[in-house]
């Protein structure tokens, strides 16, 4: 039978027009072995920690974890990524810094920002730490509004990106259901596109001519800690990531509105996990900055074990 679009209408979801739950009831009695309001928890079963006791054990999981994850949860990253198109939109000079405004590409249609601080009388090549921006409030030129890199040492520029979501492009709160739950359908999700935008930032950065393209660093926390462990396992020129905060799982229950963090990356929990991941990035340098979960031990034991060039610290507050 065909009805047109007019006699279909909207749905009317007013209480006259519902069916009563006795309507819909299959079962008198649940049954006590049923599974499916637990089917989260035995469908898929979770990664496990690997076993590593070389350098040379690490690199191969790394290098077969890496192929795994391209292909079943970065599947959707562009074959060929278009034209970064980097513009130095803005430059400042300040007492002690020189600013720059930094526009990139990081997918079509997709133009992002980074502010760039570069302390005036560092030595060049530079090192920089590019910092996951957790919220859409603007940074300035004369005052850094991010105290967690007050102490980094003043030889190192900091970086500071909007990921998608982001600033600029961030989308109304209402609308991070319908993303979360829509993303999956295009292959990817919000925290598998941060990487990616993360990982076009750090070339972004290479192409200015005073950044040391060996001692690029990233900082993320709390949510911001997914993309920047991905981005520093995947781009392996990183020698430094510091977690402020991190979740301790990327298999974590959302909000039922799906508000708050978006952590999830398709396939991910069949193969690996955030703990693992910090772990799997040896020997980049690891730092915690404050309290870590404990399941990020796992990680800690593996540094100790493989030993320099590679260490793990955790700290209060960061000094370098």
């Amino acid at each position: 039978m065909e009805v047109s679009v007019e006699e279909v209408r909207d749905i009317d979801e007013s209480p006259p027009s519902q069916e009563a739950v006795e309507t819909l009831k299959v079962f008198d009695i649940v049954p006590s072995d049923e599974k499916v309001t637990t089917v989260q928890n035995w469908f898929i079963k979770p990664a496990e920690p690997p076993e590593i006791n070389s350098v040379e054990e690490l690199e191969s999981y790394r290098r077969g974890l890496i192929e795994t994850l391209m292909e079943k949860t970065f599947s959707a990253f562009p074959r060929k990524p278009c034209s970064l198109n980097v513009e130095v939109e803005l430059k400042q000079k300040s007492e002690n810094w020189l600013g720059y405004l930094v526009n990139f590409t990081s997918e079509e249609d997709w133009r992002l920002h980074m502010q760039v601080l570069k302390p005036l009388n560092a030595p060049e090549p530079t090192p920089v730490l590019l910092v996951l921006n957790r919220s859409a409030r603007i940074l300035n030129f004369y005052w850094v509004e991010e105290p967690l890199v007050n102490g980094l040492s003043r030889s190192w520029a900091r970086a500071f990106l909007k990921v998608r979501g982001i600033g600029e492009t961030s989308w109304a709160s209402d609308l991070q259901w319908l993303i979360r739950r829509a993303a999956p359908l295009t292959g990817r999700t919000i925290a598998s596109m941060r990487v990616y935008d993360v990982l076009r930032a750090i070339e972004a950065l290479k192409s200015l001519n005073w950044v040391d393209v060996k001692r690029i660093g990233i900082m993320g926390s709390g949510e911001m800690s997914v993309p920047a462990l991905y981005a520093a396992l995947l781009e392996r020129s990183i020698c430094m990531l510091i977690l402020n905060n991190p979740p301790s799982s990327q298999n974590l229950t959302s909000n039922p509105d799906s508000s708050g963090p978006a952590l999830e990356m398709l396939n991910c929990p069949r193969y690996t996990d955030l703990p693992y991941i910090a772990g799997l990035i040896w020997p980049t340098n690891l730092v915690f900055l404050g309290p870590r979960p404990e399941t990020y031990a796992w990680a800690e034991e593996l540094y100790v074990k493989l030993g320099p060039p590679g260490s793990v610290r955790r700290v209060k507050t960061y000094r370098s």
